[in-house]
């Protein structure tokens, strides 16, 4: 691979833009960790379960990973290239979303978290920075380095605590017993929401006082700021009880 450009660096490494030495014409996104981050952080595991749920995806709407390399002191995740940049970018140069084109986003995204689930696979972080967004308006969702593959035996019970804080959901952020899934269908709520108003639900500087608005449930849908559809959807979503929250099917069957 020749690398063309930089596209993001972070504590764990960074992310370039390469093509392939023998085919100039096909582009990819390579995320190079530093094997020193990962033993230092304790975070083989992680790495493992990400490498090993995203060779396991083939859908139209996540990210492929196509190689993994060692060299050196480094890891080389060679990964699909989305030239768009992601979600959050989009609704942060629009303010907030017009509902056709959320509407449009919203189904590709939970078609994928559908499929992810379907395969026993829970996401964990679902936010707008982890939907990556390509020219022709595809969503490809991405980053599962804190993504678990579920058990059917324990019935996709988690305990461990993790995902940005303002997307998770109250079970999560409890430190009690919770269902992968239905974590992640608050997510894709809270997702909506931010797609329509371009702001959050649920917001405090404070993680306590965050916990506790997020444990309640209680947020706020200004007057005429989106159809009565989509403000009924973000409702039946964003339930405090993860057993009132819709099924994916349901959510994708609804009328909005």
């Amino acid at each position: 691979y020749t690398v063309i450009r930089m596209l993001g660096t972070g504590s764990s490494g960074e992310v370039v833009l390469a093509r392939e030495t023998d085919n100039p014409d096909k582009l990819f996104a390579i995320k190079i960790i530093l094997l020193k981050y990962i033993h230092r952080n304790h975070l083989s595991t992680q790495i493992k379960r990400e490498i090993s749920v995203m060779k396991s995806l083939h859908h139209d709407n996540i990210v492929r990973l196509y190689r993994v390399l060692k060299g050196g002191s480094r890891l080389y995740l060679v990964c699909e290239y989305i030239s768009g940049g992601d979600l959050f970018d989009k609704i942060s140069g629009l303010t907030s979303l017009p509902e056709p084109l959320a509407c449009k986003y919203f189904i590709q995204i939970v078609k994928a978290i559908q499929y992810c689930h379907d395969n026993g696979i829970t996401h964990r972080d679902l936010k707008p920075e982890n939907c990556m967004v390509t020219v022709d308006d595809e969503i490809k969702v991405t980053d599962f380095g804190l993504s678990n593959i579920t058990s059917q035996k324990y019935g996709d019970m988690f305990f461990t605590v993790c995902g940005t804080p303002h997307y998770a959901s109250p079970e999560v952020l409890s430190r009690v017993q919770y269902h992968g899934p239905l974590s992640d269908i608050w997510s894709i709520g809270v997702l909506l929401y931010v797609m329509l108003l371009g702001y959050l639900p649920f917001d405090d500087d404070l993680h306590e006082a965050l916990r506790i608005k997020i444990k309640h449930a209680k947020f706020v849908i200004p007057k005429n700021s989106m159809s009565p559809e989509a403000e009924d959807l973000i409702r039946r979503i964003i339930k405090a009880d993860p057993a009132k929250r819709p099924s994916l099917a349901e959510i994708l069957a609804h009328d909005w």
